[in-house]
C-alpha cells in the first residue's frame, strides 16, 4: 500500500462493494474515524497530517497486525 496514492486515501461509501462489505459492519464509521479518516460528504478522506503519523508508527502497526493475525489463526496457518 502506498499512502501517497490517492486511491488509498479515500473511502467512497457510495461504492457498492464498499457499501456491502465494509459499511454493513456495525460501528465501522467510528472505526474508520479512529484510524484518522475524516468524513467529507459521503466519503472518508485520510488527511496529509494523518499519513505522517501513520508512517512514523508503521513498524508498531505491522507488529500489532501480526499479533492480531496470530490470535485469529492456528499455529499451522500462521507459519504459512
Amino acid at each position: 500500500m502506498n499512502p501517497n496514492d490517492p486511491k488509498y486515501r479515500v473511502i467512497k461509501s457510495t461504492n457498492a462493494t464498499i457499501q456491502s462489505k465494509l459499511f454493513s459492519i456495525k460501528e465501522i464509521e467510528r472505526l474508520i474515524m479512529m484510524l484518522g479518516y475524516q468524513p467529507q460528504n459521503t466519503d472518508f478522506i485520510l488527511p496529509d497530517e494523518t499519513i505522517g503519523l501513520l508512517m512514523n508508527h508503521s513498524s508498531s502497526i505491522t507488529f500489532r497486525r501480526r499479533l492480531i493475525t496470530a490470535r485469529m489463526t492456528s499455529p499451522e496457518e500462521y507459519q504459512r
